[in-house]
């Protein structure tokens, strides 16, 4: 675009006039157009700031720069330059803020994927409600919520997230959640690959959930967290028996205690979508119910993106879990198959010990990222849309170890191709035909990136 040309040369001038003079350094950074997000937040993102000397690495810094704040999720347009204000050397940032209160109505399914609902058409396993969320709350990328849930699965909760508590510390942040449940289908198990629940009249079920953590960032690609999670079970006494596989015990009270740490080393472009970089990620878990059950597991999860000409990108994942000795109960942690799933299985659901799995995708973005302006769309914040179309070719590769109650293993490959869409507030949509090596074949719906 012109203005990086501009951008380009006049760095390229400050560079060569620096072998004939002192050193350049940037005077000043002037951000523009921030009408609610403050300014330490969006420096927070920059890898150049006011002091810094002028070098080659320059256009590679201004360009992470704009990754790391459209990863903030704050903002629909981003622009970092460097240019020449009243005869200073000024790094630019332009933004074009998002619409931040969303008052979200809730009409969704209560299956682990879209995918799953289609294919089990289980119109009675629908939730719906309204949730509020105010991001960018108070301008410091902050984000407060309230829910009100009914229908399948009922939950009123809030919860509040703070990436960096002041502006003079900007590394630590703090998470709060506190939800309640209640239900009248109650989930106790897994038979033939899906799940069991046990159904009766009442609200026969109830939860009460806190979680509360530290988030630490000490650099822009590096995030440490360590969130723990109290979890209160009640259950109606008729199904003090059926209930046994998910508490481990017959009481109708039943507490759990878990400590969860996370790690992610990211340089992703876009973390909603990722077409370059790389990712990293490491879990702990372990867990309690302050009596004789108890687990522990670890999660690893490596991501590579490799941008090629025309076009394509290669994209491939590889993730392993496992835990030792004993397994949490069904509902109190996601199983393989609903905290990540294979493509081709996403109807099926598997209680083990141990996973591994590869993710390996082609994609051709045939229809390269293009802004719409809506005319009859008065606020800015709606009326600049952009679309970018995906051709894509994937196969998936997984081996469950030590499968519950047989202790059997299984191997799972399939393949298949999709149109993935990609639009403004981190809008995905992923249409795909798969076909798993039992010879079936699917065709799927899913919301997000596969990675």
């Amino acid at each position: 675009m012109c203005y990086k040309t501009i951008s380009r040369v006049i760095t390229l001038l400050l560079l060569f006039l620096s072998f004939f003079s002192k050193a350049q350094i940037i005077e000043d950074v002037v951000i523009d157009n921030n009408e609610v997000t403050e300014n330490w937040i969006i420096t927070r993102e920059l890898l150049v700031n006011k002091g810094d000397t002028i070098n080659s690495n320059l256009f590679e810094k201004l360009k992470r720069s704009e990754e790391n704040l459209y990863n903030t999720s704050l903002f629909n347009e981003i622009r970092v330059v460097d240019t020449v204000i009243n005869n200073q050397n000024v790094i630019y940032v332009y933004v074009a803020e998002r619409w931040y209160f969303w008052p979200y109505p809730i009409l969704e399914h209560a299956d682990r994927n879209l995918a799953t609902f289609i294919h089990s058409k289980e119109w009675d396993r629908i939730n719906y409600g309204i949730m509020i969320m105010k991001h960018n709350f108070r301008g410091r990328k902050e984000d407060l919520g309230f829910k009100c849930r009914l229908g399948f699965r009922q939950q009123f909760g809030l919860n509040y997230y703070i990436p960096m508590i002041n502006k003079n510390n900007q590394k630590l942040g703090l998470y709060f959640d506190l939800s309640m449940f209640r239900q009248k289908s109650f989930l106790y198990d897994i038979d033939s690959l899906r799940y069991k629940f046990h159904d009766f009249e009442n609200y026969g079920y109830r939860e009460s959930r806190f979680i509360g953590g530290l988030i630490y960032r000490p650099e822009h690609n590096i995030t440490h967290s360590v969130l723990g999670t109290f979890n209160r079970f009640s259950i109606n006494d008729t199904i003090t028996q059926v209930s046994l596989p998910l508490y481990g015990n017959k009481t109708k009270t039943n507490n759990w205690f878990y400590v969860d740490y996370n790690f992610v080393y990211s340089t992703l472009n876009y973390i909603y979508y990722p077409t370059s970089g790389q990712k990293l990620q490491i879990s702990l878990a372990a867990g309690t119910d302050f009596d004789v059950n108890s687990w522990k597991n670890i999660l690893t999860n490596y991501q590579l993106h490799i941008p090629f000409d025309y076009n394509l990108t290669y994209s491939s994942s590889y993730f392993g879990e496992t835990f030792f000795d004993k397994l949490p109960p069904v509902g109190l942690r996601k199983n393989i198959g609903d905290n990540y799933y294979f493509r081709g299985y996403e109807d099926n659901i598997w209680k083990a010990h141990s996973v591994i799995g590869s993710r390996q995708q082609l994609s051709w973005n045939f229809f390269k990222k293009r802004g719409y302006q809506i005319q009859y769309i008065a606020s800015n914040k709606f009326n600049k849309p952009f679309l970018s179309v995906y051709a894509t070719m994937f196969s998936d590769f997984g081996y469950i170890y030590k499968i519950k109650p047989d202790n059997n293993n299984m191997i799972l490959w399939s393949l298949g191709s999709g149109i993935d869409f990609v639009s403004y507030y981190d809008v995905i949509v992923r249409f795909e035909f798969a076909l798993n090596m039992n010879i079936n074949c699917s065709f799927n719906i899913h919301l997000g990136t596969t990675f």
